[in-house]
């Protein structure tokens, strides 16, 4: 498989679930040959060549007289090798789950993103400041260990963007940003 493209193993994967094998034999240790029908209904015969895959031979017009792996040669590969077509597709559902998870995070930092954009800064404050507080001992530490280096990867820290609350009494409000993340 690794001489095929990731095209022409998707595609030969689809061809072997839909049973396009029309026939298959093995003519030696590391040859095999069958037909496949094609997107059109055309046969073609196939042999490949498990030691060299350039040896791999299709009569469709994409692999025909060139030294290429086609997706007929790739079903015909997934009905001799049953076990492998079993882990191409368990390697196919694990980058879905992973295309899926990131879809999500994206879509979730989109909207989060959106949201604290709305929320005016001293709310913000207040509820980060809440949250904080409902976290274990442990959690508190790296949730600060993880507000410190956004603060470094952004180049500062989470102060007033004004001196305006210079006016405010100690002990107003929840502590700010810097006291209690230091």
């Amino acid at each position: 498989l690794t001489a095929a493209s990731s095209k022409s193993v998707f595609k030969g994967y689809d061809y072997y679930t839909r049973k396009k094998v029309l026939s298959a034999c093995q003519l030696d240790e590391s040859r095999w040959a069958g037909q496949v029908s094609g997107s059109n209904g055309e046969t073609y015969d196939v042999t490949i060549h498990i030691r060299h895959p350039r040896k791999c031979r299709c009569s469709c017009p994409f692999a025909d007289g060139r030294q290429v792996v086609c997706k007929h040669m790739v079903a015909l590969f997934f009905t001799a090798f049953p076990d492998e077509a079993e882990k191409y597709r368990q390697e196919l559902e694990e980058q879905t789950a992973l295309e899926n998870t990131v879809f999500q995070m994206a879509s979730n930092l989109a909207e989060i993103h959106s949201i604290l954009h709305e929320v005016p800064r001293g709310a913000l404050e207040e509820m980060l400041f809440a949250f904080f507080t409902t976290l274990s001992p442990e959690d508190q530490l790296e949730f600060k260990e993880t507000l410190l280096g956004i603060a470094e990867e952004y180049g500062q820290l989470f102060e007033d963007e004004e001196e305006d609350d210079e006016d405010e009494e100690e002990g107003d409000g929840p502590p700010k940003w810097t006291t209690w993340i230091s």
